[in-house]
């Protein structure tokens, strides 16, 4: 039985393995197509460069378009820091608010399955409040992770935020919250957090600091309007396919383990039954991280429950 499981089991983490290498690619192709259109390096109208560039003076982001504007974010923007959880509560006027917490911002979506409450003084409440059109930014995590955010569209009503998330209050008569967004989550966004972060063995973290100095580059709103309905209608096709092989792994997932339950508990019989042995670098996969892989997918999820 453990012979042909670590055999079954090593073919069916393979196959894992390679879906999610190819959702990777996946989110490469769209960072391309998102990158490509904020930074000019195609004119979304045309389909082709821009006829005349500029040096924007800043190392990471080289050339952009003649015309636009190159800003550090501070100049259009605010940083709304948020609520820092365990504080001694003096006020007698105490009042109980949703929250979301960095397991609740993901890159490109909320997940507000689980939504947490804090109790905080009334008088207070303003200063944590989001406003529908925030740009909402983690502080830290992981490398993909870090910097990650999307457009709050005001969901929860009275939802406030905790202080490992950022909320970016645009000018919207300047830039567009969405175009923000794309900015941030573009090739030249990921490659400036992870250059500004102060790094520790697979985790990093920013600052608030860091956020607002953040140049970039900004055409005018019309702009601005035409490069995200470009980017929506361009990166469809990879989502679909992220979505799809998202929904694959999962499904092989639970095969595993309900033929692991019916290996072990006798419902289906091995015996007989010839399986080639397991590649030596495959073993020692399943030797050191056989059970990891569930039990860290178990203890991310039970962490973004219990995530202060």
């Amino acid at each position: 039985i453990a012979h042909f499981l670590d055999y079954k089991t090593y073919q069916i983490n393979k196959f894992i393995r390679a879906k999610k290498r190819m959702i990777e690619l996946l989110k490469e192709q769209k960072q391309a197509i998102i990158n490509d259109a904020v930074t000019g390096k195609i004119d979304v109208r045309t389909g082709k460069p821009y006829p005349e560039y500029k040096d924007s003076g800043v190392e990471w982001l080289g050339k952009v378009p003649e015309g636009w504007s190159i800003q550090p974010l501070k100049h259009y923007a605010i940083i709304q820091n948020g609520i820092t959880l365990g504080m001694k509560l003096n006020s007698k006027n105490l009042v109980k608010r949703p929250y979301l917490r960095v397991a609740n911002v993901q890159n490109g979506y909320f997940n507000l399955s689980y939504i947490k409450e804090v109790e905080l003084p009334a008088e207070d409440v303003h200063r944590y409040e989001l406003r529908e059109g925030d740009i909402l930014i983690t502080e830290g995590g992981d490398k993909d992770k870090l910097g990650r955010g999307f457009v709050w569209q005001g969901q929860i009503e009275n939802c406030l935020h905790q202080n490992h998330i950022f909320a970016v209050r645009v000018n919207d008569s300047i830039m567009l919250p969405g175009y923000l967004t794309c900015l941030l989550n573009s090739r030249v966004g990921r490659e400036y957090f992870w250059l500004t972060s102060k790094q520790t063995t697979n985790l990093a973290s920013t600052n608030s600091t860091a956020v607002k100095a953040i140049v970039l580059p900004l055409p005018g709103i019309g702009v601005q309007q035409q490069i995200l309905k470009y980017c929506n209608e361009k990166i469809k096709i990879p989502d679909q396919a992220i979505f799809r092989t998202e929904r694959e792994i999962s499904l092989m997932k639970e095969y595993r383990t309900r033929f692991i339950a019916d290996v072990v508990t006798g419902k289906v019989d091995v015996r007989g039954i010839e399986v080639s042995d397991v590649p030596d670098e495959e073993a020692e996969v399943l030797e050191v991280n056989g059970e990891a892989e569930g039990l860290v997918e178990e203890s991310d999820e039970l962490g973004e429950a219990g995530d202060a």
